[in-house]
């Protein structure tokens, strides 16, 4: 007795394997899922992150000095708001 060869399991099999990785590489992906995990360096995430802030700082200062020098604060808030930016500029303006 002779068995026929099994064409119609090797195609399933195949037919599954497609399926499989068109599913994966075509559906959206979670950003929570192991699949999508991204490593990360916390050094390199911190330090962005303070750059960020010294970046958002030195635009809220320039955005003092300018409402100083237009006038629309005083000397006393100036000085007062300034102490908060921790930043020792060269050009800060002097009355």
């Amino acid at each position: 007795m002779v068995l026929p060869f099994p064409y119609g399991l090797i195609i399933g099999i195949g037919g599954s394997f497609a399926f499989s990785w068109y599913w994966l590489k075509k559906s959206p992906q979670n950003p929570s899922s192991l699949t999508s995990y991204k490593r990360t360096d916390p050094i390199t995430d911190k330090e962005k992150e303070q750059n960020k802030e010294k970046e958002q700082n030195k635009e809220a200062y320039r955005i003092l000095k300018k409402r100083y020098l237009e006038g629309e604060i005083s000397r006393e808030d100036y000085d007062r708001l300034r102490k908060d930016f921790d930043i020792d500029e060269p050009g800060t303006p002097t009355v």
